[in-house]
């Protein structure tokens, strides 16, 4: 399993100060439907889900990662994906009582009528996984750089490269988390022309109504 993949808990506080546990983002109705979906029309929604670069570590559920693995195998065997094989497969694997036994098999089957919504799902589902991918990424980022024995630009260069190979979502219309150079975040700071305001090497736009002196 991807280690990106596993649930951990962070925090915010309230107003009161007490801090309380928040899990990673997940869908738990959309790996229900997409799993659905795969089971009622296996062929055409796998491929969807291949062409989309979605791996099992894209569901939360450890349930849902041990299904979908199998699926995928049945398939790339050309063995029949049904309530029967499935059952079989699993029982032969010892995991049918991991994912929940007979009952949760058959409550997937009949968790949506038809597959027709089968992409809704898969970007949902992608889409809550990329972000589990990035918020861990930057706990591991904000660990390493609380360690004051680690090189800084060696773990700003590290986390540029790990936060550039994460999937850009579908459909996207600007580079998204675009590499950028990190040696300037370890440079000096430039001189200051106006204190707190105006750098060196920058520029200032002063906004006003009209005959308001800005000239």
């Amino acid at each position: 399993m991807n280690d990106l993949a596993q649930p951990y808990s962070s925090f915010h506080t309230l107003s009161s100060n007490r801090e309380v546990p928040r899990s990673l983002p997940f869908t738990e109705d959309g790996e229900k439907g997409l799993l659905c979906s795969i089971l009622l029309s296996p062929k055409d929604i796998l491929a969807s889900c291949q062409a989309s670069g979605l791996q099992s570590a894209a569901f939360y559920l450890p349930a849902h990662q041990i299904i979908y693995e199998l699926v995928c195998e049945l398939e790339r065997d050309t063995k029949p994906i049904d309530f029967i094989s499935l059952r079989e497969a699993l029982k032969d694997r010892d995991q049918l009582q991991e994912v929940g036994g007979v009952e949760y098999i058959d409550e997937l089957y009949t968790f949506i009528p038809t597959a027709a919504n089968a992409s809704c799902y898969v970007e949902s589902v992608r889409d809550k996984w990329i972000r589990r991918r990035g918020l861990v990424l930057v706990k591991q980022l904000e660990e390493r750089l609380h360690d004051r024995v680690e090189d800084v630009a060696t773990v700003l260069n590290e986390a540029q490269q790990k936060f550039a190979e994460l999937p850009t979502p579908p459909n996207s219309k600007t580079e998204w988390l675009r590499p950028v150079a990190t040696s300037c975040l370890t440079q000096e700071q430039p001189n200051q022309i106006l204190r707190g305001m105006l750098y060196q090497g920058c520029k200032l736009i002063l906004m006003g109504g009209s005959k308001t002196f800005k000239t």
